[in-house]
């Protein structure tokens, strides 16, 4: 949980309100005692409001949502069979010892998502900052031609020790020491793949030259009489 600079000032100017208040109430009464006249003053009162106010400065410090460790705010379709993701790491830093891992499937209603092997993976990255953008250019994944198919989207770290190669379901993330951290799904259309058409050859545009009978030679011509 982490507090903002203007929480802190809050903070800061409650605490030495608390104190001024303390302070001045123990000179008062020490005065008073002094000129025998004792004051009598709220103080279940005001403890009653401090306590509410510090009760709700600590609610709203824990009430609010906390931010993921991973989020995507970028992701989608590159090409045929290529995909891309761009990640933000929160607190990044915990996380330079891993490898970022790009894992994506097709959303089948028959296959289970940890144990499905129709999966592509990315090389692994270093994580050097809080922004990882990561792609895809081949795996085992599979499509449905005609339909609209839905795409998982999976961001994974991977203990330095461990190959992408090892990886072949979402469930060896986890196995082997990893954790999927952010995971997305996008829907796209695959169209429909048409046999190409059987095109006869065409017929070369070839003018045709008259066949022309060659003349005779000296041999052949009759004698003349």
């Amino acid at each position: 949980m982490h507090v903002t600079f203007a929480e802190g000032v809050l903070i800061i100017l409650a605490v030495g309100q608390l104190i001024y208040a303390a302070l001045t109430f123990h000179k008062d009464r020490a005065a008073a005692e002094a000129e025998n006249r004792i004051q009598k003053r709220p103080i279940f009162i005001i403890a009653s409001m401090m306590l509410l106010t510090w009760a709700a400065v600590a609610f709203d410090i824990y009430s609010r949502p906390s931010l993921p460790a991973a989020f995507f705010i970028n992701y989608g379709v590159t090409g045929p069979k290529e995909f891309m993701g761009i990640v933000l790491l929160n607190n990044w830093q915990d996380y330079s010892s891993k490898k970022a891992v790009l894992i994506t499937r097709t959303i089948y209603a028959n296959r289970d998502r940890l144990e499905d092997d129709w999966i592509a993976k990315s090389i692994p990255y270093t994580i050097e900052g809080p922004v990882v953008s990561m792609s895809i250019t081949e795996g085992q994944m599979r499509f449905s031609p005609g339909l609209v198919n839905y795409v998982e989207y999976n961001f994974a770290l991977l203990p330095p020790n461990i190959s992408v190669n090892q990886i072949r379901t979402l469930g060896d993330v986890a196995r082997l020491g990893g954790k999927v951290l952010a995971t997305n799904a996008q829907g796209f259309p695959v169209p429909n793949v048409e046999p190409a058409p059987n095109v006869q050859p065409a017929t070369p545009n070839v003018q045709l030259v008259p066949k022309v009978q060659p003349l005779p030679t000296s041999q052949e011509k009759k004698p003349s009489k």
